[in-house]
């Protein structure tokens, strides 16, 4: 298992697809791209393995911040390049990162689907469940 590298400032919702996001308050340092869970008392926290998965954060936040999380959509801003279209993207044991394989407590977070652009550039659907 290996950690995706994603770089921050690319992070954005592609708006092929029509993204849905919703807004939380950050209950811990957020950077963009980091997958969330939510805690007990409404907010959200970089997501662990076996965290309830609440989607993506778009944005930075610190304590106590508003962010925008993508919770159904297409996003960019990770290296998707050795993994196959169709691909499963997972939780990770480390806080706020995905992983390209499963591992204990693990979740589904996503999966690699192309654009419809001429290269057919890989973006990662993420799909939580809002409830």
């Amino acid at each position: 298992m290996a950690n995706l590298t994603r770089v921050p400032r690319n992070v954005a919702a592609v708006t092929e697809t029509k993204p849905h996001m919703r807004v939380y308050h950050a209950g811990a340092e957020l950077e963009a791209g980091m997958p969330c869970e939510l805690q007990t008392d409404g907010s959200i926290i970089p997501m662990t393995a076996d965290g309830v998965f609440v989607g993506v954060a778009l944005g930075p936040a610190v304590v106590g911040e508003a962010v925008s999380v993508l919770w159904d959509g297409s996003i960019e801003g990770y290296n998707l390049s050795a993994l196959a279209y169709g691909a499963p993207v997972y939780s990770s044991a480390t806080a706020g990162a995905v992983a390209d394989a499963t591992s204990a407590g693990a979740k589904v977070i996503g999966v690699v689907l192309p654009l419809t652009d001429r290269p057919r550039t890989k973006v990662l659907y993420i799909q939580a469940r809002p409830f």
